[in-house]
């Protein structure tokens, strides 16, 4: 049976109470879900999207910045914004990210092809630049990836190709950030109900 121990100072070790919390791609599914938990067990939890969130935010008790991780300008105001906020990052979790069929390669959509890897690819490289010059040494950065980056599916070689991808960047910033001693992990959720798709925002 699993028991949690306590701290020597008798604190919980998985305490999470005044932690600052950054939830890029944070306005719905997984991304809310967790800055819900987040608030609940007592951290500070800024959200991103290109949606207006500012009712989201205010019902699950987060602070809502507007951000388009395709769009260098707004990540980098974005974080401005978050900034001064929070002044400092504890965990940074780059969750945007959209889900979308190119179809078989004798009909690709290239167009959306594109738009797949802005998003879940440069989108999360852009957002991680900006977001670890913020974090505290020490730190954690959760990337919401997938199994297609391992498992071929017909039709979604642009998200497949995408989550391979962020997963070796993930593995490289790992080893970029060792010596500030900021862990940088992958999680690969299943299928979650949620509203990610081609048409919604990069949440």
């Amino acid at each position: 049976m699993f028991e949690l121990v306590a701290g020597a100072e008798g604190t919980n070790p998985f305490e999470i109470d005044g932690t600052r919390v950054v939830i890029v791609g944070g306005t719905a599914g997984i991304g809310l879900a967790v800055a819900r938990h987040f608030v609940a067990s007592g951290a500070r939890v800024v959200i991103t999207g290109r949606r207006d969130a500012s009712g989201i935010a205010a019902e699950c008790g987060a602070h809502a910045v507007a951000m388009d991780v395709v769009d260098g300008a707004s990540v980098e105001s974005g974080f401005d914004v978050i900034a001064e906020y929070l002044d400092g990052i504890d965990c940074l979790i780059l969750n945007a990210g959209i889900d979308a069929h190119t179809g078989l390669i004798d009909d690709h959509d290239l167009e959306t092809f594109q738009r797949v890897i802005e998003v879940n690819t440069i989108g999360i490289a852009r957002a991680m630049h900006h977001g670890v010059q913020q974090m505290v040494d020490g730190g954690s950065v959760i990337v919401t990836s997938s199994p297609a980056g391992s498992i071929a599916v017909p039709g979604m070689a642009a998200y497949s190709a995408s989550k391979a991808a962020l997963d070796m960047m993930v593995k490289s910033w790992a080893m970029d950030l060792g010596p500030r001693q900021i862990r940088v992990n992958a999680i690969l959720p299943g299928i979650v109900e949620s509203e990610m798709g081609s048409e919604s925002a990069p949440d």
